[in-house]
């Protein structure tokens, strides 16, 4: 090198070195790479890959991190808690994080976790069954079957659908679809399904459901609501029915119907050709009261409940609205003057009911209390019974509300609720006395003596329950009769209650004695059903040919010195009630199904509709 080269590398020496020392900068340190990553950990681990969390990193500007499995970098994420990590299935991998700034400098690898996914399953579809055969059908039920459908691994079950909704499932290769409508025609899908979840392809089968047997009989029951037996027993006898009238609504003072229907079950009946007619009921003296004798209220309640019977699909109502006629006048009316304006508004509410009920192709039927003409023998003071209409004997308390006639005229039905001849509160004795019976259907026979019309919309109502009394005899006093004064009643033990007169005669009629046995009511009567009657609580059992109901007795058990006094009717019982109905020409029905003797469907004239 020469004199003159040595010069000019000096002088660069110098000016670097008096450049380093006029610019601290430049002669900085590098910034340092990432901090590590805290340890990572496992959250989960799928077939498909792994949840993983890890701590953070400092650095300058903005840090990401690189997932590694086995020093391979799987996923990218900002994040480091549930970052998801994808790995394929049935391997063991190392997983660690790997901080980046912006610049792409890298940390340290994280403390790592070992983990092992899932063995592999397989992920293709089983082959579709090669066909879906209808192997029975019933009215309510399609029994389908299908050949096994093949996977690589094995299939696990089937899958079944009835118009794309999910039935259930199978691990044979049979099923049997329920709860169908009749005469309905179905789409029914099957997909085979095998371990790791896959499904084939549908097979698909249109499948029609058969008709049922149609009812072909003619008893006319309520079945109630709050009672599944009384709808099972319904629907085992169906084909010896005409309708029914299931207890969905009451009726409110305004004229509100409160309730809901159970549209499986109208649908149900119908569809085996027995009509539902649902009861629009109430036993509230003072809503019927309001209901009937405001015509707002009237009218609004008829539209309500044509509105029900439209909406639900229903074949028409039942009106089902009982009292006791109030035993004194109100607001300047007497007792007579209010007992008519119940009766008159009772009519045109029933009357207003029917035309918006027949307008919409709808029936009606009214349950009314019976009536009957009774008359006392001077003699013997027996009650007997007479045919006379018109007798003041028929203005009763219960039956005052419904004019017979005048209802006749607009309804479909007079259903006549026969029983009631002891109840509750009153003394022991027979629901619904046979020689009663005919006088209440004798009642009607002179009512509309002149119109057979009126005489075809008639039902015999009878009572499938049991009353259980508890009763004492106070005292028995016989006395001569007639010419001895009748002796006041004494008082029970309850001085609520008053003691009832139960009297007989002995010896020939105007020469003989009066026996009066004074009872004492020491329990109101308990209702039972014939299912739930033990003959074994009692120790006398007799069937009274008379009444033709059944008497149990029983000293009562805890009240000493009082009688358990329990009638029920049975087969018997029904059918000599049946073969009234059947020769004044009535209808029959029943109050109500659930829990009577099953032995009643078995009578001749329930089972082959004879009884219309």
């Amino acid at each position: 090198m020469s004199k003159a080269s040595r010069m000019i590398t000096c002088l660069v020496a110098a000016a670097v070195a008096v450049a380093g020392l006029t610019n601290p900068a430049a002669a900085a340190p590098r910034p340092a790479a990432p901090s590590r990553p805290g340890p990572l950990t496992v959250a989960a681990v799928t077939q498909d890959g792994a949840v993983v969390d890890f701590g953070r990193s400092t650095g300058v500007g903005r840090v990401s991190y690189r997932i590694r499995a086995d020093g391979k970098t799987v996923h990218r994420s900002r994040r480091t808690s549930r970052v998801r990590v994808p790995l394929r299935c049935g391997r063991t991998y190392y997983v660690t994080a790997v901080a980046v700034d912006g610049r792409g400098r890298r940390s340290t690898p994280s403390p790592g976790a070992k983990l092992r996914t899932p063995a592999c399953l397989d992920r293709t579809r089983p082959s579709t069954p090669a066909r879906l055969t209808p192997a029975a059908r019933t009215s309510t039920t399609v029994s389908l079957t299908w050949p096994a459908a093949k996977d690589k691994v094995g299939v696990t079950g089937y899958l079944v659908y009835r118009d794309g909704v999910l039935l259930g499932g199978a691990t044979g290769r049979s099923y049997v679809a329920r709860n169908l409508r009749p005469s309905t025609a179905y789409s029914f899908s099957v997909r085979a399904r095998d371990r790791a979840g896959n499904r084939s392809k549908p097979v698909v089968l249109r499948a029609s459901t058969t008709a049922p047997p149609q009812a072909t009989g003619d008893v006319r029951a309520y079945v109630l609501t709050s009672d599944d037996d009384s709808f099972a027993d319904a629907q085992q006898h169906y084909e010896q029915l005409d309708r029914v009238f299931p207890t969905f609504f009451t009726m409110t003072a305004a004229g509100d119907v409160i309730g809901t229907g159970r549209p499986t079950l109208t649908t149900w009946f119908q569809d085996r050709g027995v009509l539902v007619l649902p009861r629009f009921h109430t036993e509230d003296t003072a809503a019927i009261e309001a209901l009937v004798t405001d015509p707002v209220a009237r009218s609004y309640g008829a539209r309500q409940i044509a509105a029900v019977v439209a909406a639900g699909g229903y074949d028409g109502a039942n009106l089902d609205l009982e009292m006791t006629m109030p035993p004194t006048g109100t607001g300047g009316l007497t007792q007579a003057q209010r007992w008519d304006r119940l009766r008159y508004g009772y009519t045109v509410f029933v009357e207003e009911v029917a035309a918006l009920v027949h307008a919409g192709g709808g029936l009606v039927s009214v349950a009314v209390s019976p009536n009957w003409c009774t008359r006392t023998d001077p003699a013997t003071r027996e009650v007997l019974y007479c045919t006379d209409s018109a007798s003041t004997s028929t203005r009763r308390g219960r039956a005052y509300l419904f004019d017979y006639a005048r209802l006749g005229e607009v309804v479909d039905e007079l259903w006549v609720m026969a029983w009631g001849l002891h109840w509750a509160t009153s003394d022991s004795g027979p629901v619904a006395d046979v020689r009663w019976l005919e006088a209440v259907t004798d009642y009607y026979a002179d009512l509309f003596e002149d119109r057979p019309d009126l005489r075809a919309k008639l039902t015999l109502g009878t009572n499938l329950y049991a009353m259980d009394w508890s009763e004492y005899v106070l005292r028995a006093d016989r006395i001569s009769w007639p010419g001895t004064a009748f002796p006041a009643a004494p008082t029970c033990a309850d001085s609520a209650r008053a003691a009832r007169a139960r009297t007989s005669y002995d010896g020939l009629p105007g020469e003989g004695v009066l026996v009066i046995d004074w009872i004492c009511i020491t329990r109101y009567a308990a209702t039972w059903e014939h299912r739930d009657v033990d003959p074994t609580k009692f120790t006398a059992q007799a069937f009274d040919e008379a009444s033709a109901e059944n008497v149990l007795t029983a000293p009562d058990p805890v009240r000493p010195g009082a009688q358990r006094v329990l009638w029920y009717v049975d087969v018997r019982t029904i059918k000599r009630r049946a073969a009234l109905a059947a020769a004044e020409g009535w209808r029959f029905g029943f109050w109500r199904l659930g829990r009577e003797d099953q032995d009643i469907w078995a009578i001749d004239a329930l089972q082959d509709g004879s009884l219309s």
